[in-house]
């Protein structure tokens, strides 16, 4: 049984409120742990319950789940369901009361292709499907993976009998807009088209984008008439797809034409998952603000934050980002963005935007609140909810009204003095003589962050009780900003060279290893001559190259560790030395990992996984030194049958994708490559893996994969169901069965 419940929350509820909406996205298992009271005292006038996502609903999942709907009845709040999964509709045909006061705009029905034997999810509405609910007829409907008929798979007379007698009745057009504007789901007269909406202040123009960016997307008319500077306010685009990018390129490549400079604001993970970093943004520093979704740990509620570029640059340059207070618990949450959205976001620049940016979307979006029209409910006003407004690191949320909650559209004021991440640093003054570094004669240091150095602060990698500590430190700096990522990103690759050192595995030193073993040295030892020389110039040099190969180790580890142990948070120290050349910043690292983490790690870096007839071992992060490589695998062995052999791979050749996705590490790889072969199997086709040959260019590779022949519908694959035929319900309890089984 795959350990699905071991690896992710059972549990987790997305909230978004606008006005008087609150909308619940529910995904996972429903059972005694639903706070089901203390939820529905938290929600306003109008819940839309996204129900898509959830796997499970156990027996004392549907008491909870009963025990919600009640409460929300008794405050007055009106209900509505959307995307309600096979499971919540068994449920309402099978409980009194599953679904009581509440609404249906949208389900999913299960179908089964009669060609590939594909079961898919259709859509249906509750007014466009009128006809087909009430007489319980479901129409046959394309298959999405082959493109033949399929046909609905349940009993129709039993998955109707509850939606048929529910009178479809039409929704209040601001619950039909907020839909249109926030959700990635489309009810019968929705449409999701794009809003612009352009504002003039003084020299600035800002341009709010909500919407898909599509091929409808006006781009032209968009850029028509800007001119100064321009802020893209984009936190309610919900995707581009491939039919909108070019028209997205159209309007960044004419834009920076015409402009002063470009802002971008908002950017949500669903946008800068859709789009490349280095093709679509404007520049890496163009972007102001990210609008991520953060994971409470104690009330399981994820909310939208927007997170500062310029207040934890520091942090999301290493594909992480800032533990946040939870806006509904005071409890911490964590970021629940997927690891390739922090990866993109951790290869944007620090824009050093002014605060007159921020004010500026801030004002407009608390105006577009304003103006917004209000729904008419019986109930109270509700109660000023918190503004999603991040403080720096050491500060706590702030919990004044907030203009548009979505949730954190009230715009997050991540900024600390001067930028810096590391808030509440003690100011001392001390004396003496500092030595010559880089070519440079330090001064007396006249600040730090502490009255006395830390004892850690000289030493380099030692083990204390249970935990391995690495310290490294930065050169002279005039940014300090820069100096605490130059040291931060030192202790990094140090913890991930003791990883590497502790692997004893003869194949991965025979093939991994030289990868970057060699790289490292003579980078380092050219470091190493270059300050003996005392030249200047070229210690600047070779500093540069270590310190961005050192970034690209420190990005590696965290993206590709971060799901098995990654290391904590670092400790810092740091001093500022007057020189001739004006102040420079020292900043010293420490980063901690436990003895029981570098294991796990040391075992997942060397382990192996079979695929495409390859025997593939993960890139190790120290990769880095070579060049910039992020994530893939390398070939350890090849099956004389391999596919891969007669293309030409070789063993010691990187895998970098597999049918367009990037393969984070070997378990990955292996997923990967099951997945998509056996989705072009469906049909035989063409399999693209890209590869790499030392420093040679990438590869394209096309594997043909020849069509699957599967049983016809009706014994779902040949008899996988249990013996059931299509519509018969197997004797269980069907709110308590795993799906996972």
């Amino acid at each position: 049984m795959p350990p699905a419940e071991a690896v992710q929350p059972k549990l987790d509820i997305l909230k978004t409120e606008e006005g008087e909406i609150t909308l619940l996205r529910i995904e996972g298992v429903v059972d005694e742990g639903f706070a089901a009271e203390e939820l529905a005292q938290r929600v306003r006038a109008v819940v839309i319950l996204d129900l898509s996502r959830i796997r499970r609903i156990t027996s004392f999942g549907i008491r909870q789940w009963m025990d919600f709907l009640r409460a929300m009845h008794q405050r007055d709040v009106k209900a509505y369901a959307i995307d309600c999964t096979p499971r919540v509709i068994d449920n309402a045909n099978l409980v009194v009361g599953f679904m009581q006061s509440v609404q249906i705009l949208s389900f999913q029905a299960p179908y089964l292709c009669d060609d590939c034997g594909a079961d898919q999810a259709r859509l249906m509405d509750m007014v466009a499907h009128r006809d087909e609910i009430h007489g319980r007829n479901p129409k046959p409907a394309p298959c999405e993976s082959c493109g033949g008929t399929m046909r609905f798979s349940d009993d129709p007379e039993t998955y109707f009998s509850y939606l048929s007698r529910q009178t479809p009745s039409r929704i209040p057009e601001e619950v039909a807009a907020f839909l249109a504007r926030n959700l990635d789901h489309e009810i019968a007269a929705t449409p999701r088209r794009t809003k612009v909406q352009k504002t003039v202040v003084g020299a600035r123009t800002l341009v709010q984008i909500s919407g898909d960016v599509d091929e409808t997307f006006p781009a032209s008319k968009v850029v028509e008439g800007l001119e100064g500077e321009v802020v893209f306010d984009v936190i309610g685009v919900r995707r581009v797809p491939t039919a909108g990018r070019k028209l997205w390129r159209q309007l960044i490549a004419e834009s920076r034409s015409l402009v002063e400079r470009l802002w971008i604001c908002g950017m949500p993970a669903s946008l800068l998952g859709d789009l490349d970093v280095a093709e679509d943004l404007v520049t890496p520093a163009d972007v102001v603000t990210l609008s991520l979704p953060y994971r409470c740990g104690r009330c399981a509620t994820v909310l939208r934050r927007e997170i500062d570029m310029d207040a934890f640059h520091d942090l999301l340059r290493f594909a992480s980002a800032p533990d946040l207070e939870c806006t509904e618990c005071k409890g911490t949450t964590k970021c629940a963005a997927e690891d390739s959205v922090l990866v993109r976001a951790s290869g944007l620049s620090q824009p050093m935007a002014p605060k007159e940016v921020r004010d500026l979307v801030a004002e407009a979006r608390l105006r577009a609140e304003q103006e917004r029209p209000q729904l008419q409910s019986a109930l109270a006003p509700a109660a000023p909810a918190a503004s999603g407004t991040v403080a720096p690191p050491v500060a706590r949320a702030s919990s004044g009204g907030a203009p548009t909650r979505l949730v954190g559209l009230g715009l997050v004021a991540l900024l600390a003095a001067g930028g810096a991440t590391t808030a509440a640093l003690l100011w001392t003054r001390r004396g003496g003589e500092g030595p010559s570094r880089g070519g440079v004669t330090e001064q007396p240091t006249t600040e730090s962050s502490h009255p006395q150095a830390p004892e850690w602060r000289d030493k380099k990698t030692y083990h204390d009780g249970d935990y391995l500590y690495a310290v490294a430190d930065s050169s002279l700096a005039g940014d300090k900003t820069l100096a605490f990522t130059e040291a931060q990103a030192a202790a990094h690759d140090l913890i991930a060279d003791y990883v590497g050192t502790s692997i004893r595995d003869a194949g991965w030193s025979e093939i991994v290893a030289p990868l970057f073993l060699g790289h490292r040295r003579n980078y380092l030892q050219q470091l190493e001559r270059a300050l003996i020389s005392g030249d200047g110039g070229e210690i600047e040099r070779v500093r540069g190259e270590v310190r961005k190969r050192q970034q690209r180790v420190a990005a590696n580890l965290a993206w590709s560790s971060a799901h098995v142990a990654a290391p904590d948070p670092a400790d810092f120290y740091w001093e500022r030395t007057r020189t001739a050349a004006g102040d420079r910043y020292r900043v010293w690292a420490r980063v901690r990992i436990s003895k029981s983490a570098l294991t796990r790690l040391a075992e997942h870096y060397a382990s192996s996984a079979v695929g495409l007839g390859a025997t593939v071992l993960s890139v190790f992060p120290s990769a880095g030194w070579r060049g910039d490589l992020t994530g893939g695998v390398i070939v350890s062995k090849l099956e004389s049958s391999s596919m891969l052999r007669h293309l030409g791979v070789r063993v010691g050749d990187l895998i970098l994708s597999i049918q367009g996705r990037r393969v984070r590490d070997a378990a990955d790889y292996r997923r990967v490559a099951e997945q998509e072969v056996a989705y072009v199997a469906t049909t035989g086709g063409q399999l693209k893996v890209i590869t790499k040959r030392g420093d040679a260019p990438e590869l394209v590779h096309q594997l043909n994969v020849p069509k699957m022949q599967r049983a016809r519908a009706g014994t779902r694959g040949g008899g996988s169901s249990g013996g059931h035929e299509r519509g018969e319900r197997p004797a269980v309890n069907l709110w308590d069965e795993d799906p996972n089984k």
